[in-house]
């Protein structure tokens, strides 16, 4: 999936188990998310500075569709994000942490 870096694409594409192309503006936090697209494998993700034409997509698409490792990749953080808990299995955990924690005294940093 080509995108522009934002967060619901990504996740969009992650959940589904496509490879990411992101071709992101410079804002927010499209590092961090070029940096997961990077080391997970899941995806090219171009430099900010890069700019891109018709012929440059075109490439990376073509890497990303003729390169399995892409798609290997993409479909591991599927599982790995299907795997991740929802949240009402973890409320009680929460609830029960923030009880523990609540009953002791305030801890100042010096």
């Amino acid at each position: 999936m080509a995108h522009l870096g934002g967060a619901g694409t990504v996740l969009t594409a992650n959940v589904q188990g496509l490879p990411n192309i992101m071709c992101p503006r410079a804002r927010g936090d499209g590092a961090a998310k070029r940096s997961y697209i990077e080391s997970s494998g899941s995806g090219l993700a171009v430099p900010d500075d890069v700019p891109q034409t018709a012929d440059s997509l075109r490439a990376l698409i073509t890497r990303v569709l003729d390169d399995p490792s892409f798609a290997r990749a993409a479909a591991k953080v599927r599982r790995e994000m299907l795997a991740m808990p929802v949240p009402r299995d973890i409320v009680p955990t929460l609830e029960r942490l923030t009880d523990e924690h609540r009953s002791q005294p305030h801890r100042s940093e010096s």
